[in-house]
């Protein structure tokens, strides 16, 4: 019997099938514009290199497997911020493949491929390598990462950025994509939990803001808004197969425990977008020519609308087409002014497309 429920557990995963679909990435090529000299007049031809900070959205963990027995992967060439696998033409959404076919190039530094999650290998409880170079480029993601490891994965670009082909560090223009704290609010609920401290998580990112500035000349930064991770819990009555993971792997502590937990969770993500507003509105008073961060709010209101939007490993992480909805309402977003940028997945809306005038938001 038991058997037989293992095997039906597994057999369900394959039903998590998205109802989901996306427009046709279809903008034309642009005619480059004059180079730019401040990071709040970039145009697209402006964008030489893409980065990447964050944990295991950015990373791509378990985005394209259908059910536990795929193993267990990282899919960084396929991220929405900064996969460099395919082409937009062909359904592969992400910035560097919209990049390359408005420019006619992609930016230096998408990632390729897919890895292992290496934060997991260690060797005498020690992690012995956090990124295969190869695979990464300039992401420098990390699976379970949480706000206060993030300078760690800055110092990891800044290694990368001085020694890859094609780079020159100190006049490319740089497109960085932050996405972070998602593991801080899955520990919300435990007392002792310093970075997940509202002030504490605003604290660290402007560290991590202040190192990228300090050591990575002309960065236009997208920091991305968190969004509600306890309705995850939600679609365990949906599938026995999801209820059946997330009982027994942990991988966001307070998701399992209770509703009055999952609801400290959606209070700290409040709490949290409340401070990346702050956060944009200071680095935007310091009006600094070549260095400028804008909150991207795609995602802030995101709601799972399907099993298919979830990872079928883990019930958990997006699925490939929830990332590329991601791709979707940031890119959108890049071309929009603040107090009209969207914030959530709008599935039927078309892709915007930059013209040569048209300004990085």
């Amino acid at each position: 019997m038991r058997t037989f429920t293992y095997f039906f557990a597994l057999l369900s995963a394959l039903l998590l099938t998205s109802a989901q679909t996306l427009p046709p990435f279809k903008c034309p090529p642009i005619q480059a514009s004059p180079p730019a000299t401040d990071a709040r007049h970039l145009h697209a031809s402006d964008i030489k290199v893409a980065m990447a900070l964050g944990d295991s959205i950015s990373a791509g963990f378990a985005m394209k497997e259908h059910f536990i027995l795929d193993g267990l992967f990282e899919f960084r060439g396929s991220v929405f911020s900064i996969g460099g696998d395919g082409s937009a033409k062909d359904g592969d959404y992400t910035l560097p493949n919209f990049f390359e076919q408005v420019n006619g190039f992609k930016p230096a530094g998408a990632s390729e491929g897919k890895s292992l999650p290496l934060d997991a290998i260690k060797f005498e409880k020690k992690i012995i390598q956090l990124h295969d170079a190869k695979v990464a480029k300039l992401n420098g993601a990390v699976s379970m990462a949480q706000v206060q490891g993030v300078p760690e994965q800055v110092d990891y670009l800044v290694g990368q950025l001085k020694q890859m082909p094609g780079v020159d560090m100190e006049n490319d223009w740089k497109l960085l994509t932050i996405l972070i704290g998602a593991n801080n609010l899955c520990v919300a609920c435990e007392n002792g939990k310093n970075y997940s401290n509202p002030d504490n998580y605003k604290a660290m990112l402007n560290q991590v803001l202040e190192q990228v500035h300090e050591n990575i000349p002309r960065v236009f930064v997208n920091l991305m808004s968190v969004f509600n991770i306890s309705q995850v819990h939600t679609w365990d009555d949906k599938s026995r197969y999801c209820e059946t993971v997330h009982k027994y792997v942990d991988e966001c502590p307070c998701l399992e425990k209770g509703d009055a937990e999952r609801q400290t969770m959606d209070e700290y993500a409040v709490y949290f977008n409340q401070r990346l507003e702050e956060i944009e509105s200071e680095w935007a008073a310091k009006a600094i020519p070549d260095f400028h961060v804008s909150l991207q709010p795609g995602i802030r209101d995101l709601e799972i609308l399907d099993l298919g939007d979830l990872s079928g490993v883990d019930c958990f992480h997006p699925s490939k087409i929830a990332d590329s909805g991601f791709a979707l309402a940031l890119w959108n977003n890049m071309w929009t002014p603040p107090g009209q940028k969207s914030t959530t997945v709008d599935w039927s809306s078309p892709f915007k497309c930059p013209t040569a005038d048209t300004l990085l938001q």
